[in-house]
Order: structure tokens, then C-alpha cells, then sequence
């Protein structure tokens, strides 16, 4: 294998051990508040300066991708609350982590936090989505897997499941669109949703025995 890609290899799996080491080193509050949309600008900044010649094809200004990313985002949300409201009903600790979760995010106003999420999500698909692909042959599921590995620090069982799942379905709107409009614009719309502006936990009936 030459240097380069080794190289390249190192300095992902070393990036994505940071991403996962933040939550630990900071706590789960403070990470999710500050540490996490610090290192995610931190992220932009460097993968853009040093990898630009990976993120910036894939950023070029795509009408179609963006309302196939639109169109997903609305879909994936919209089959989210049903979908959270039947499993929480067999099975309540879902419940329980979900409210827990959304405890955190509660702390800060909409408008406060929508920027850090903002921020935080196209570090995601810059990095997981733009930089990891590069590597040939199984780069795309390596990316799947390290993205989902990286949530786990994050404390919840629920954050990696839902890695698993919507890392997957932005996946596939990176390799239907070959590019990051779609699967960011997805991403941005589902998780402000479901965060913030219609929190699943307050849209879904309480789950009772």
C-alpha cells in the first residue's frame, strides 16, 4: 500500500477518534453544547484547506440533488414519528433514552443550538461523506462503520442505532447523486426537525404501559 493512502488512512482513523474523544473528555453536556461544534469548525476548516481537492467536486451546486435531499429529508422525517411512537410501545426503554437525549438539548433555545447543529452535521458529511470516500474498494463501508462507531462515546445505545440507519440512507443519496448536497440537506432537515422543531418526544404520545 503507498505512503499516501496510508497516510490518508491514519489521519482519518486518528480524526474520528478526536470526533469520539470530545463527549468523553468533555461530558456529554458540555460536548454536545460546545465541544463537539468547536472541533466540527475545526473539521470545515481543515478538511476544505488540506482535502479540498476530495469535498469541493462534491459540493458543486446541484439543483437535482438538492430536491432529491429535500424530498428525502421530508420523507425520512414525516415516517420518523410513527415509527419511533410503535416502538417505544413494545419497547419502553427506547422511551426512556430518547427523552434522556433530548434533555441535553433542551438546556439551550432552538436558535441557540440550531447553529452548533448546523455546524456539526456538515463536518459530518464533509468528513464521513467526502474525505473517508476517497478510499477505494471498501472506503464506503469503512465510512459507514467508522461513523457509527464514532456516535457510541456519545453514551446512548439509541445514537448509534440511528447512525446505523440514517448513515446508511445518506450514504445512499451520496452514491445516487455523487455528491453532498442531497445527503446534507437530508441530514440538516431531519435532525433540526426531530431535535428541535418538532421534538419526537413531544410529538409522539407518551408511552404507557
Amino acid at each position: 500500500m503507498e505512503k499516501g493512502r496510508l497516510t490518508r488512512i491514519a489521519v482519518l482513523v486518528g480524526a474520528t477518534l478526536l470526533w469520539a474523544v470530545v463527549p468523553i473528555a468533555c461530558g456529554l453536556e458540555l460536548a454536545t453544547s460546545w465541544g463537539l461544534p468547536i472541533v466540527a469548525l475545526l473539521f470545515c476548516a481543515v478538511i476544505v484547506t488540506l482535502d479540498g481537492e476530495t469535498v469541493k467536486p462534491l459540493l458543486r451546486p446541484d439543483a437535482r440533488a438538492l430536491v432529491l435531499g429535500l424530498a428525502a429529508g421530508v420523507v425520512m422525517t414525516a415516517l420518523t414519528y410513527p415509527a419511533y411512537s410503535i416502538v417505544a410501545r413494545f419497547y419502553p426503554a427506547l422511551a426512556t433514552e430518547v427523552v434522556s437525549e433530548h434533555a441535553m438539548v433542551a438546556r439551550l433555545s432552538v436558535w441557540a443550538y440550531l447553529p452548533r447543529l448546523a455546524v456539526v452535521v456538515v463536518a459530518e458529511e464533509l468528513f464521513w461523506r467526502g474525505s473517508w470516500l476517497k478510499l477505494p474498494r471498501a472506503g464506503w463501508l469503512v465510512a459507514w462503520a467508522a461513523y457509527v462507531l464514532a456516535q457510541v462515546a456519545l453514551g446512548s445505545w439509541v445514537v448509534p442505532l440511528l447512525g446505523a440507519m440514517c448513515g446508511g440512507a445518506w450514504l445512499g443519496l451520496r452514491w445516487v447523486t455523487r455528491g453532498l448536497w442531497a445527503p446534507l440537506v437530508c441530514h440538516l432537515i431531519w435532525t433540526s426537525t426531530v431535535l428541535l422543531f418538532v421534538p419526537i418526544t413531544a410529538a409522539t404520545p407518551a408511552v404507557g404501559p
